[in-house]
């Protein structure tokens, strides 16, 4: 059986990577191949594009590099086309992957989107296209599933993977030690990083006890944050998300999928978000 997959950003990975994994263990000779991140690649995903080509936020990113993107979307539909995969799954990302979608389900690829959007709480209107783009929606929550029947939608309940190995800490002694996470994303990491810094800064003027660590998704930008953190007495880790997390009193993390996981961890938390400049003129 061959598989096509395509997420498109880290949070995705993370999540996908749990599928991944299900899947081989189901069918051990299954081929599973596409755009794909490195938890996705461990899992046993072959990779076809890389995460990175596609992981961006933000208004004036997206459009910044809206080209590139267009590209990528293009050559996955093509690759696809011509060596047609069994089933396609689409993970998250719905503005890039519905029309990935769309367009092998025309050419009479089984298609199916794993993480549905929230169309049961803005944009309901989106359905008609996740109609013509998905055979079979994967949902996280048991409610989800009743509102894509009363619109003839197939879709199942299947979880959220992290459920299976995130439980709240017990017995958690207070250490003094605080987490940052600026993100897994260039921009998120280098706009966020300089205010968490500014904050560290004000803490220890409070309380010069205070212990601060800082761990990142993966060592992409690994040089960039040393040089900034260099001397500030700051551990830095990478990879080891979780195990900081459960050994922190707080966590100041980046918005995003980190949220859940630690607040599935029952570890309080500061989330923080930064607009570009453009991003923030076009909102505003």
């Amino acid at each position: 059986m061959k598989i096509a997959i395509s997420a498109a950003e880290t949070s995705g990975d993370l999540i996908a990577s749990a599928l991944v994994k299900s899947l081989l263990e189901c069918q051990p000779d299954c081929q599973i191949e596409g755009l794909v991140g490195d938890k996705m690649s461990d899992a046993g995903c072959h990779r076809l594009w890389h995460i990175d080509q596609a992981n961006v936020m933000g208004l004036s990113e997206v459009v910044n590099k809206l080209p590139s993107l267009l590209r990528l979307r293009n050559s996955i539909v093509k690759y696809f086309s011509e060596n047609k995969p069994d089933v396609f799954i689409g993970v998250d990302s719905p503005d890039f992957n519905f029309k990935i979608e769309q367009k092998l389900k025309k050419r009479g690829v089984k298609t199916v989107h794993f993480i549905s959007p929230s169309v049961w709480a803005w944009r309901s209107n989106r359905i008609k296209k996740i109609k013509t783009s998905t055979d079979l929606m994967l949902c996280l929550f048991p409610f989800e599933v009743n509102f894509y029947e009363k619109h003839g939608q197939k879709a199942l309940f299947v979880g959220h993977p992290l459920t299976e190995k995130l439980q709240p800490r017990e017995n958690y002694k207070p250490s003094k030690k605080v987490l940052l996470m600026p993100g897994s994303r260039e921009a998120e990491i280098k706009s966020l990083l300089p205010e968490l810094l500014s904050a560290v800064k004000l803490m220890r003027e409070q309380d010069s006890k205070i212990q601060f660590s800082l761990v990142l998704a993966n060592d992409h930008f690994k040089g960039w944050v040393v040089e900034r953190i260099d001397k500030l007495g700051i551990e830095l880790s990478v990879g080891n998300a979780y195990e900081q997390i459960v050994t922190s009193d707080l966590v100041i993390v980046a918005s995003g999928t980190a949220t859940l996981e630690i607040a599935m961890l029952g570890v309080p938390m500061v989330v923080v978000y930064k607009l570009s400049g453009v991003s923030y003129q076009i909102v505003k």
